[in-house]
């Protein structure tokens, strides 16, 4: 402290040194100070009153106040501060405010690591300078981050009185004013005629209140209808991957489940699911974060507002967004009156990564270990024993674990997981395909055309063959039909169902046509840089070598040279996939109780086949802990009275028994059997025969064990149209236990693995699905399959391995997009019949002819205006004439002469206008008698 004292004293004697050249003095003696070694010097009295700050918001300038006696008028107080991690001091001048007072403020950034150390030293009129903390002994401050504070929002509507829901709560009558919390929120309106709206919001934090102002419509009733706006605004926006518009947009929409997306470059992707309902206007609003340069990690936690720890230090609170680094990560999210929850996670290197985390109330001992994985239903083995199924979650002792994930066609993953006390893991696996060839299936109608792969004759269709992984063209081709090509790409161990309709081809030399789709929809297509149309699309093209582009802002352009064959009728099919320019960003999003319960049904459904009744029950209960369904208690009785438990058994039969769920009455009567047996079983012992031989009748047969899966059926799918919902529906019946669960899984050549969901009962004994129109597309296939209550089955039509292939295929259009990149001649077959068109019928039907209609009178209309137009030309020229003359002989005609030629001239002109009227009239009256 001493040095810094001589220093001071010094650059005060000398009246040249001015103050930043003081301040570098100081600062520099300072550091010298701390970096000195020795024991913290002892604190001496002081002329500086200050009380220190432990914590401070994070993100805000902080503020470092003091009273001060008897300071110096020539040098100002100085606070001098440092990040975490630094050894070397800064300096910030305190500012008197009067009566003593000072305050500096230091820039938001002091707590960019997290916490920053600080003191504060003045200089005294009187005395030497004094300080409050040291340079080895300064005051800490910690970041901490506020809960964030609710946004009064304001909601009208065109009048009062219409009831406001958020969030499926109801809050009041607009107008109204109600605290939101930042994060996404569903503000549905109901007017008292039946009319309504639903607003989709994003509350952005650090806003103290917001107006919302909402439209309903004009009538109950009519379609559904779509509102997109963002800020910033002209984002483009995508529904069920099909690119419609941009911001502000508004349209109308099929009544059903969707998934909206906005995309703008330099902007985070945001997407919601909505539920269109008819009659009711949906209304979404994102509010578009900007991205970072580089790939950027997203967290997001129910509840909001939780702190996040990454790789040891606190960064911020959820919704949080800030670049990171590729490579292996550690995060921990935490809530007060919540458990941590921590997550390992991989950032990859050239897209962003998402992780939302759920952190479940209270903050007891234990940890809890949570797996999922991609694909789902992988088998799970923690220290050497399977476990159960993905998604997988369970209390764990704390220390090390070994857990590996498999599924079949992947490659087995394992990981070492460390768990800590009191603290919840979620950890993810992104399972890769096992190396190998892919399998490829094909079905065309009619059948036994020709298959080829690259030019290699495979055999006839219907067909299954191995294929190498990679890029291929597939080739099918029949007698009489178009030659169709596919181009496919094909990943290690990868299995693909393709069903083609094969069109009758065309007498004569036809172009060939492309038919270009894209993933998402709304890309712009080329040929040879020539703008075709925006996809799905077909277009005919020149035989031979062609380069094509499709090109989506936001995407990367994709471009290929593809050659179209020159002596056939010959379709060529592209499905391609574009990719963002960032990449897509992926998410990791904590399963639902759904999810839990479900991976823990399908695990007691496989121990259940291989006779582990006790690990089949440990799943039901585990199901019923996720999502207490009346059915699983069933499901338990029956475990139970397969372990001869007939007690247990009896009372969770009663259990189910006391509130059957609709439509299981077949469950209801077996589990009265299977009670009345277990209750017998119960009984004290008695001869059976004595027993029979009392009551004269022969002794009862145990009643036979249900065995037999449940009766499917279902006709399959044959075509459907690209972009529009595919219903699925099947008939299943089971006489004794009824239907347990019933699920359809589809896919397409865009994901590439099946994504199953559960089927509504929709009549007696009929299910039925709806499959969303993102997944009706090239390569669209399904399997449907169901399990009975006495886990029999399961019941399939079409299976994963060979599911039902359907025929996609474009709505109707009025009009082929009929481009050529050069001028295509069709020089018709010689016959005797009448020539047919150049198009196939389904691509280019003309109406029928319509009866001849005399036109006489259009022509004597349209002799009218020709006659008018003659007339009003002839006007003019001697108008023009007879003006050229007037003013080259104005000398040669008196005055009264000169006003008579004007006056004939002027009348000249007025009737030629007059006659060009006339002319417009009849070439109008031409036109309607045409029409007529």
């Amino acid at each position: 402290m001493s040095l810094a004292f001589v220093l001071i004293a010094a650059a005060a004697a000398s009246p040249a040194a001015g103050e930043g050249g003081w301040r570098q003095q100081i600062l520099f003696a300072v550091n010298e100070e701390a970096a000195r070694p020795g024991a913290p010097e002892s604190q001496q009295a002081s002329k500086i009153e200050h009380t220190p700050i432990a914590k401070w918001p994070r993100g805000r300038a902080v503020v470092v106040e003091a009273r001060i006696d008897d300071p110096s008028h020539l040098f100002a107080p100085l606070v001098f501060a440092r990040r975490a991690g630094n050894n070397r001091y800064e300096a910030f001048t305190l500012r008197e405010r009067g009566k003593r007072r000072f305050r500096a403020f230091l820039p938001a950034s002091i707590l960019s690591e997290g916490s920053f150390e600080y003191f504060i030293e003045a200089q005294h009129e009187q005395g030497g300078p004094t300080r409050r903390g040291s340079p080895r002994s300064p005051f800490a401050c910690v970041a901490f981050d506020p809960p964030p504070e609710p946004v009064a929002c304001t909601i009208t509507s065109g009048r009062a009185g219409d009831t406001v829901r958020i969030d499926d709560n109801e809050v009041g009558k607009t107008p109204v004013t109600v605290d939101l919390l930042p994060g996404p929120h569903t503000v549905a309106l109901v007017s008292p005629d039946g009319r309504s709206a639903e607003q989709h919001i994003d509350v952005l934090a650090g806003r103290k209140k917001m107006s919302l102002p909402i439209e309903l419509s004009r009538e109950a009733g009519g379609p559904a209808t779509l509102s997109v706006t963002t800020e910033p605004s002209n984002a483009n926006v995508l529904v069920d991957g099909a690119v419609l518009g941009r911001t502000p947009y508004q349209g109308e929409l099929a009544p059903g489940q969707h998934l909206v997306a906005v995309e703008m470059e330099g902007r985070l992707r945001q997407e919601r699911k909505i539920f269109a309902r008819e009659g009711r206007d949906s209304n979404v609003s994102f509010a578009l974060p900007s991205v970072p340069k580089d790939p950027a990690l997203s967290v997001e936690s129910d509840p909001l507002g939780a702190a996040v720890i990454l790789d040891g230090k606190e960064k911020g609170r959820t919704p949080y967004l800030a670049p990171l680094a590729s490579g292996r990560h550690q995060l921990v999210v935490k809530m007060e009156g919540h458990r941590e929850v921590g997550s390992e996670f991989t950032m990859p290197k050239d897209h962003d990564y998402g992780i939302r985390l759920d952190l479940p109330m209270g903050s007891g001992s234990g940890s809890r270990l949570t797996l999922t994985s991609q694909p789902g239903g992988a088998a799970v083995t923690l220290d050497g024993k399977e476990v159960g199924l993905t998604p997988w979650a369970a209390e764990m002792r704390p220390g090390n674990h070994r857990v590996a994930v498999a599924a079949k066609g992947y490659l087995k993953e394992e990981r070492l997981v460390a768990v800590q006390p009191n603290r919840d893991v979620d950890l993810t696996f992104a399972l890769n395909r096992s190396p190998g060839p892919a399998r490829l299936h094909v079905e065309t109608e009619p059948p036994e055309a020709q298959v080829t792969v690259d030019g290699n004759p495979l055999g006839t269709s219907p067909l299954n063959s191995e294929v190498t992984p990679g890029e291929h063209e597939l080739q099918i081709t029949l007698e009489g039909y178009k030659t169709i090509g596919q181009q496919l790409s094909l990943d290690p161990g990868q299995q693909l169902s393709l069903k083609l309709a094969m069109q009758p081809a065309q007498a004569g030399p036809v172009p060939p046509l492309l038919a270009v789709a894209s993933d998402p929809q709304g890309a712009e297509f080329y040929i040879d840089g020539k703008r075709i149309g925006i996809t799905p699309i077909k277009a005919r093209s020149t035989p031979g070598r062609h380069e094509i582009k499709l090109a989506l802002e936001g995407y990367l352009t994709r471009s290929a040279n593809i050659t179209l064959p020159e002596t056939r009728d010959f379709e060529l099919r592209l499905a391609i996939s574009l990719r963002p320019v960032r990449g897509v960003e992926e998410k990791h999003e904590a399963p639902t109780a759904h999810d839990f319960s479900k991976a823990q049904i399908l695990t007691a459904h496989a121990c259940s086949k291989q006779g582990d009744y006790e690990c089949a029950l440990k799943s039901y209960q585990k199901a019923f802990e996720y999502e207490p369904k009346q059915i699983l208690l069933f499901n338990i009785a029956q475990m139970r009275r397969h372990m001869g438990q007939f007690k247990e058994a009896a009372a969770a039969y009663q259990a189910f028994l006391k509130d059957v769920p609709q439509g299981q009455e077949r469950a209801k009567d077996e589990a009265r059997k299977h009670l009345a047996l277990c209750e017998a079983k119960l009984k004290p012992a008695e001869p059976a025969v004595a027993l029979a031989t009392a009551a004269g009748k022969t002794p009862a047969l145990q009643e036979e064990e249900d065995t037999d899966p449940p009766i499917l059926t279902h006709q399959p799918v044959k075509k459907a149209i690209r972009g529009q919902p595919v219903r699925l529906f099947a008939r299943i019946v089971d006489e004794r236990s009824g239907v347990g669960t019933a699920q359809a899984c589809w896919r397409n050549l865009y994901s590439k693995d099946f994504e199953c969901q559960p089927m509504a009962k929709v009549g007696e004994d009929q299910y039925g699905i709806e499959v969303p129109a993102k997944a009706v597309n090239d390569g669209f296939a399904y399997y449907l399959e169901a399990y009975d209550n006495n886990e029999n089955g399961p019941a399939r039509s079409g299976a994963a391995e060979l599911p039902n292939s359907v025929a996609v295929e474009e709505a109707p259009r009025p009009v082929l997009a009929a481009v050529a990149t050069e001028a295509v001649k069709v020089i018709p077959a010689v016959s005797t019949t009448a020539p047919k068109p150049a198009l196939p019928a389904a691509e280019h039907e003309a109406p029928p002819p319509l009866p001849r209609k005399s036109h006489l009178a259009s022509y004597i209309a349209a002799g009218g205006a020709v006659a008018a137009v003659l007339a009003a030309g002839a006007l003019t020229l001697h108008a023009n004439s007879a003006t050229n003359d007037l003013r080259q002989n104005a000398a040669a005609y008196p005055a009264d002469q000169k006003n008579i030629i004007q006056t004939r001239i002027d009348n000249d002109r007025v009737i030629s206008r007059v006659l060009l009227g006339v002319s417009g009239a009849f070439v109008l009256g031409t036109i309607t008698l045409w029409s007529f």
